[in-house]
């Protein structure tokens, strides 16, 4: 289970890089706009806003993450109560699944 965590945790970091790079260069290009259409003036309410909301969307993009490597690390938790354990699958057949270190194993059609 650590190298699944390490492996969400390194594609994470690097989705993460990725759109703070890209929210800087669109806010960049966004200032230019805004300083070409009201003159070289720096101190317009537009360019003031920027930082702020780059701020609100390194936010969210964080909180975005750590919600989706949460309810992943969720999702592929399932525990077994025991060695042996009868789940349904596909078309709601019956399977049984070893267990092992807690989590599912392999799933076979249950027989002798």
């Amino acid at each position: 289970m650590a190298e699944n965590l390490i492996i969400l945790v390194a594609v994470a970091s690097m989705v993460g890089v990725f759109f703070l790079l890209l929210f800087r260069v669109l806010a960049r290009r966004e200032r230019r706009a805004l300083r070409k259409l009201k003159g070289a003036n720096p101190s317009t309410r537009g360019v003031g806003a920027l930082p702020v909301s780059r701020r609100v969307a390194a936010v969210v993009l964080i909180l975005a993450v750590v919600l989706a490597a949460t309810s992943f690390a969720f999702w592929r938790s399932r525990t077994c109560i025991g060695r042996i354990v009868v789940i349904a699958g596909p078309r709601s057949v019956p399977l049984e699944c070893v267990c092992d270190d807690g989590r599912l194993g392999t799933c076979f059609p249950p027989g002798p």
